[in-house]
């Protein structure tokens, strides 16, 4: 499926007219449509009514499984409110990074406001800041929606400010996916077996590496390792051996301090210098199905789709998951994503809403949700059930449920910020790209991009 963690598209000179085209002119007639940032409470659920009515629903993924994904989602609830229908769309993502943020702009400008959204959080600030959806605190006290298994780092990647951007919905912690098969036919040993033993550590995942591309022939090419410039793969690396992306108050870019380059290169050398992995920009055939690949780093979305592969087409291999490795000693610290739900100020279908994310809200329906896609329900309580949803550990993942205990309460979550996707897609294109190819060395590349990232923190910074 696709990564909801990622992504980047369109040379670098349209996507800089993109951000342009978002400026203070647009947005001024954005805010004066939308409110501005005036303190519009989330709406209050008193019952969908009996009126007809027709929610639109636009969310961070408008392919087809996406959409099909949320009207299986919502189908209960239209049951039991017949007078209550669902538009579902989302943006095309082929687009580039910014799809989803200059659709919701273009439909709140336009006066068509949607009515509720499902996305990544990395949109959270960007549409919460123009104005566009509510601080979700409110509907929280009014119709008691239980929070308390929602632990501390989730809700913090929902917070803003103070102000609650979503509902918390689904997580997803950064892992290693290993094809088991691939591991066992080169010879080189197992991920999962040096984890158990406590000996899974970056010394020992180079030196695996290493092995299996060594292993390597002209008629059974293997890539080791897939390096990836999707935060759960760099990021996650780059907080294992102590470096960050950005300062506290998320102003100032730290990728030039002395622990963060160190990681970096490490990150960078897997590529350009060790040849265990591809260039991010050119992954090997097929991905992890195609049967080549022995790690690549991974999230909970992905666990569906595995499945469905290897069951589709007869077993072709045995898969597991592992933590990233970290220095000898050491623990990783995996990257934390968030998805929530979102409300829209100018709605004006305030009350039923309020009565769709209720309903969302329920553990029956993060279970289904989780079922359908892989996704681990917000709800620490529910992980039990989920996974016995998934199937797991009878089938693989096997080890996801001793990974996620592990997991838990080491994870991080992203940064973000107003200009998020602007300054992120520079930090991917301008610093890891050209060096994982080996075409700039680590320091030259965050030399080049530092006062440019700068500028665009300083535009939202803190007054």
């Amino acid at each position: 499926m696709g990564n909801l963690f990622s992504g980047s598209g369109g040379s670098r000179h349209s996507r800089r007219l993109q951000f342009k085209a978002l400026g203070a002119a647009s947005l001024a007639l954005v805010n004066a449509a939308c409110g501005g940032d005036q303190a519009t409470p989330a709406p209050a659920a008193s019952g969908p009514g009996t009126t007809p009515v027709r929610l639109a629903m636009f969310n961070q993924g408008g392919d087809q499984q996406s959409v099909t994904e949320w009207n299986t989602m919502l189908e209960p609830f239209t049951k039991k409110y017949p007078n209550v229908k669902f538009d579902v769309t989302g943006p095309d993502a082929t687009i580039g990074p910014l799809a989803f943020v200059e659709k919701a702009t273009a439909l709140a400008a336009g006066g068509t406001p949607p009515d509720l959204t499902y996305s990544v959080t990395r949109n959270g600030p960007t549409i919460f800041a123009r104005g566009f959806t509510s601080d979700m605190n409110t509907l929280v006290k009014t119709e008691k929606i239980d929070l308390k298994d929602v632990s501390k780092p989730v809700l913090d990647n929902f917070d803003w400010r103070g102000s609650l951007l979503a509902l918390p919905y689904d997580i997803g912690y950064a892992y290693v996916q290993y094809n088991r098969s691939l591991f066992a036919k080169a010879g080189v040993g197992d991920p999962g077996k040096l984890w158990e033993t406590g000996k899974w550590n970056w010394d020992s995942f180079l030196e695996m590496s290493t092995a299996m591309a060594r292993s390597a022939t002209a008629d059974d090419a293997r890539v080791p390792y897939l390096v990836k410039t999707w935060e759960g793969d760099y990021l996650t690396i780059m907080r294992t051996h102590g470096g960050e992306m950005l300062s506290p108050d998320r102003t100032k870019l730290l990728v030039d301090q002395s622990a963060s380059v160190t990681a970096l290169q490490l990150w960078a050398d897997l590529a350009a210098k060790h040849k265990v992995s591809t260039s991010p920009t050119k992954p090997p055939q097929g991905g992890f199905n195609g049967g080549r690949l022995g790690m690549e780093p991974s999230h909970p979305g992905n666990i569906r789709a595995v499945q469905k592969f290897v069951k589709d087409n007869n077993s072709p291999y045995d898969w597991d998951i592992v933590p990233f490795p970290a220095p000898a000693g050491k623990k990783p610290v995996p990257v934390l994503f968030t998805n929530g739900l979102y409300a829209w100020k100018a709605s004006k279908n305030q009350t039923q809403v309020a009565s769709v994310l209720k309903f969302l809200m329920e553990d029956e329906q993060m279970l289904r949700y989780g079922a359908l896609t892989g996704r681990d329900p917000a709800r620490g309580s529910l992980q039990e059930k989920h996974l016995k949803n998934l199937g797991i550990p009878e089938t693989a993942p096997k080890s996801w449920p001793k990974v996620y205990t592990e997991m838990a309460p080491l994870a991080r979550g992203v940064p973000w910020t107003v200009d998020y996707i602007e300054w992120h897609t520079m930090v991917q294109k301008e610093i890891l790209e050209p060096i994982a190819d080996g075409t700039k060395t680590v320091q030259a590349a965050i030399a080049e991009v530092m006062p440019k990232v700068q500028a665009v923190l300083s535009r939202n910074a803190p007054k």
